[in-house]
């Protein structure tokens, strides 16, 4: 008895190795990266009442729960860097313990949980995610949670009842969670009908949502999302093998990326060929590719798909239903198309890839330089009441890191969140120029001290003809160039301006702020 319990001790704590390691790095650094705008507008919107945060998300592409919860959280723990990425860690950390738990359930292999919980402990999306002020790590729990309660539903009638709150939580979170109900419908009439009273449980509390969901539908704040091209598929695996979001890897970083798309394909193929533990496994599989397929077809009809960043909610029961080719590789228990050798092998060189990727993350990366700019522009020692306008989609990182009181902050073009009309991104001049004018016209009615800094951000021409526009009307003082670590959206240029009052001579300073 002594003997069983202590090797039963051993393999816990085998497990729990790899699983304290994925948490402690999601846990560290919260507050090494600057929020970027995305995450900013997280913060911004969980600030205002649960009613406004309802309406907001109305009008934009998402449900509002995540924004409730952090509303709620903020409230507990303020809204520093670490306090709102730390609600992101929390739930990535969950993720990964209920995937553990997940792959010694379907197993009952030490071996493939270590193997399997490391992979997604290590991986570079996952961990980017995890730090990240927004819905996707909490809509990743949920995913894996329903899929857990899938499989003890399967096991045991009435055991899987938590499905029903992470489905409808899904639902609540992300818009996806309607694609991954449907197609844990689909998987539910073929291998385990005793859950539809589950399924019509959740269709009567997601109903709710529906009129919502026609609502963000009916609008297009998409338009900055390409149309799908069959090379999104392979993109997608490169994220799952290590890349992440808006970087461009160096010329290492791209060969070890290369390695481990090959290594991940050839064990993904292997595990929906040929390689089964059980029935269950086999169809669960179709389970975890069914939403990222269904969600890539859904795309030629309205863009949605955006690789490497909606996709990743399904990345960790991918990992876990394919863990079959893990343990064939370690066991030798199951069929194969490669010999174990071969497959050892594959599994040795993609978690050294993922160690790659997780200390490429914590040591190299650079999010965002939004913290970084605003202190720029505090060291400008501008005069109370300065406007600032920011391009692209960068105001909500200037809301958070600004002095509000201090500033009219202004973004370009006016009130547009987290997205850019078409005709912007074309830089058509019918709505372009206007929108200039509707700038310059509010800048007129502001109680402003006569300089104006713009924070340009993107490489969009549209940005180009604002600056030419408003050099020709204003005096330029000062010109800063930024590092700029995500060039298509992130501020990469710093423009002082005086603004002249009625009757000075152009081109004239009269006074300037210090250096």
């Amino acid at each position: 008895m002594n003997l069983r319990s202590s090797e039963s001790t051993r393999r816990k704590l085998a497990i729990l190795f790899p699983v304290g390691l994925g948490i402690l790095l999601r846990s560290i650094n919260l507050a090494e990266q600057s929020l970027w705008a995305d995450e900013a507008y997280s913060v911004v919107l969980a600030s205002q009442s649960f009613t406004s945060i309802l309406n907001q998300q109305l009008m934009d592409s998402s449900p509002p729960l995540y924004y409730w919860l952090l509303r709620i959280w903020t409230l507990s723990w303020g809204t520093s860097e670490i306090a709102v990425r730390s609600l992101s860690a929390l739930f990535s950390s969950l993720a990964l313990i209920t995937a553990a738990s997940l792959v010694q359930t379907l197993t009952r292999s030490v071996s493939a949980t270590i193997v399997t919980t490391s992979f997604i402990a290590f991986s570079g999306s996952q961990l980017y995610f995890a730090q990240e002020t927004r819905m996707y790590a909490f809509a990743s729990f949920l995913i894996i949670l329903a899929c857990h309660g899938i499989v003890s539903e399967h096991a045991s009638q009435g055991k899987g009842w938590y499905v029903i709150p992470a489905m409808i939580g899904l639902i609540y979170t992300h818009n996806y969670g309607w694609i991954f109900w449907a197609c844990a419908m689909v998987w539910t009439f073929f291998f385990h009908r005793r859950m539809w009273l589950y399924h019509i449980i959740i269709a009567v509390a997601a109903s709710a949502w529906v009129p919502g969901l026609l609502s963000q539908l009916g609008r297009d704040p998409s338009a900055w999302i390409p149309q799908p091209r069959w090379i999104f598929i392979l993109q997608t695996i490169r994220t799952f093998a290590g890349t992440f979001q808006f970087h461009k890897p160096s010329a290492f970083g791209s060969v070890l990326i290369t390695v481990n798309v090959i290594c991940l394909v050839i064990l993904f193929v292997n595990a929906l060929i040929t390689n089964r533990i059980n029935r269950l496994t086999g169809y669960l599989e179709l389970l975890a590719f069914g939403p990222l397929i269904t969600a890539f077809l859904l795309s030629f009809y309205k863009p949605m798909y955006v690789p490497g960043r909606y996709d990743t909610l399904f990345f960790i029961p991918l990992v876990v239903f394919t863990a079959a080719p893990l343990i064939s590789g370690i066991t030798g228990k199951t069929h194969s198309i490669l010999p174990p050798l071969p497959i050892k092998l594959l599994v040795m060189i993609l978690l050294i890839g993922q160690g790659c990727s997780a200390a490429w993350y914590h040591v190299f990366f650079v999010k965002a330089n939004d913290r970084e700019v605003a202190a720029s522009i505090e060291s400008m020692n501008l005069p109370a009441g300065s406007v600032v306008i920011t391009t692209d989609v960068t105001l909500p990182a200037f809301i958070y890191y600004l002095d509000n009181q201090r500033y009219h902050l202004l973004d370009y073009p006016l009130h547009q969140k987290g997205w850019l009309p078409k005709p912007f991104l074309e830089d058509n001049p019918h709505q372009v120029e206007p929108d200039i004018a509707r700038l310059l016209e509010t800048i007129d009615s502001l109680d402003h001290a006569g300089f104006a800094v713009i924070a340009k951000a993107g490489l969009l021409r549209a940005n180009d003809r604002l600056i030419k526009t408003l050099t020709d009307r204003w005096v330029p003082v000062r010109r800063v160039a930024v590092d700029s670590p995500r060039p298509y959206n992130s501020v990469n240029l710093l423009l002082l301006f005086r603004i002249p009052e009625a009757g000075d001579v152009p081109g004239r300073i009269t006074a300037h702020p210090h250096p």
